[in-house]
């Protein structure tokens, strides 16, 4: 885990500390001004929990040869899903969120790397079918209802963007991500500034993508113990020969 951390986290933090300094040495306007940027933006309640959760996915997922892959995408695909819902008009801007997610991700990374126990890799007993070609029709399965779970309960009753109000009375908007994000949207004075419902359509939009994103991960494990529980139902009970029969045989044989 430390020499993924090496290879990953710190040279994206590194980076940006030396694009800071220099710019505040050479007193580059730019800098100033993208700085300024990634506070603002960095300090967003949605931006910080996306790269909380990007950072803890890649941790978890460490072992796999694409975590950087993985965490890139994530990004993007975290930027362009802000971009489209709030219809963000500057490139700068969507820079500076790419850039908050994979600073807060690296920050994530390095806490967790330092706070996790040292595990050694165990074989598992158990040999999981990991070919592509077999049981493509059960993971398929598994990738439709898991969708329709998590849309339902993200989404239900929500049917377009344009009536923001029905996100709050969904199930996790409504227990959920509702009573957190508005808290952030309440002054001091107890009264909400800004459209709370923006965040919770973000914040319901990344999870679902998340949730499908380790769905997907563990296709081939949860596809195993799905087809473990059927082999396990099909299994015929072995009959065996009655004693009876031959007892009241041999009783009659005896008189």
């Amino acid at each position: 885990m430390r020499n993924f951390v090496l290879i990953f986290a710190l040279p994206i933090l590194i980076f940006n500390m030396l694009f800071i300094y220099v710019g505040f040495v050479a007193n580059i306007g730019f800098v100033g001004s993208f700085v300024g940027g990634l506070m603002a933006i960095g300090t967003d309640p949605i931006i910080v929990m996306i790269g909380i959760l990007l950072g803890i996915m890649l941790t978890v997922f460490k072992q796999s040869n694409f975590s950087l892959i993985y965490l890139i995408l994530g990004a993007v695909l975290s930027t362009v899903v802000i971009h489209f819902i709030l219809g963000t008009t500057k490139f700068i801007i969507d820079l500076i969120r790419f850039d908050a997610l994979l600073i807060i991700s690296s920050v994530t990374i390095l806490i967790t790397s330092f706070f996790s126990p040292q595990i050694k890799s165990i074989k598992p007993k158990v040999k999981i079918n990991t070919d592509p070609s077999k049981q493509r029709g059960v993971r398929l399965l598994v990738l439709i209802f898991s969708a329709a779970i998590f849309g339902f309960i993200l989404f239900s009753g929500q049917t377009k963007f344009s009536n923001q109000n029905k996100i709050t009375k969904t199930v996790v908007g409504k227990y959920i991500t509702e009573p957190i994000i508005k808290e952030f949207y309440i002054d001091e004075n107890g009264y909400l500034r800004g459209n709370y419902r923006h965040s919770m359509w973000i914040a319901h939009t990344v999870i679902f993508i998340l949730l499908m994103a380790i769905v997907f991960m563990f296709r081939f494990h949860i596809t195993h113990k799905l087809t473990s529980f059927t082999r396990l139902a099909e299994m015929k009970p072995v009959k065996t020969k009655s004693s009876v029969p031959e007892s009241i045989k041999n009783f009659f044989k005896n008189i």
